[in-house]
């Protein structure tokens, strides 16, 4: 388990689009763009190199296994709150799931967000993903809000 940093982006761009073509079934999900790839080395670049933001990384001899994104969110200055952060972009591949990889992930971001003053953590996980709502809740995330969504006819 390791922190990325901006040397990783080789690795970090093939895992992140391929959770992102996995989710190409979600609802509210898109085909990947056609310039997917430059445009995310773009974007991950500078996520990579964001003081409020670590980008984890798993390893199993030598290779990149999984990945976690951990985001702290700014405060709300509306809002007399905790601080919270956000886990993002959660990905193991295939061949090494159901082996405490997301497992050991969650707890290096738990173990950042602590550090960082972090009192809430909070993701997102796609409608209709049995797999992955077993394994948040296992790693103790439980369900607090609903997001709807409604298709207009334009595209």
């Amino acid at each position: 388990m390791r922190e990325a940093g901006p040397l990783d982006l080789d690795e970090v761009v093939p895992l992140r689009l391929a959770l992102l073509r996995d989710e190409t079934a979600t609802p509210g999900r898109r085909l990947l763009h056609p310039d997917a790839e430059r445009r995310a080395r773009v974007i991950f670049a500078k996520q990579l190199r964001s003081p409020r933001e670590v980008t984890l990384l798993a390893e199993s001899d030598g290779a990149v296994i999984g990945i976690l994104r951990v985001v702290a969110a700014p405060p709300s200055p509306l809002h007399a709150e905790f601080r919270h952060a956000y886990l993002t972009s959660a990905y193991v591949v295939p061949t090494a799931r159901r082996r405490g990889v997301l497992r050991a992930l969650v707890a290096h971001a738990l173990a950042w967000c602590e550090a960082h003053g972090v009192a809430e953590v909070r993701l997102h996980s796609a409608v209709g993903n049995a797999a992955a709502a077993r394994a948040w809740d296992a790693l103790g995330f439980g369900v607090a809000e609903e997001l709807r969504r409604r298709v207009l006819g334009l595209r």
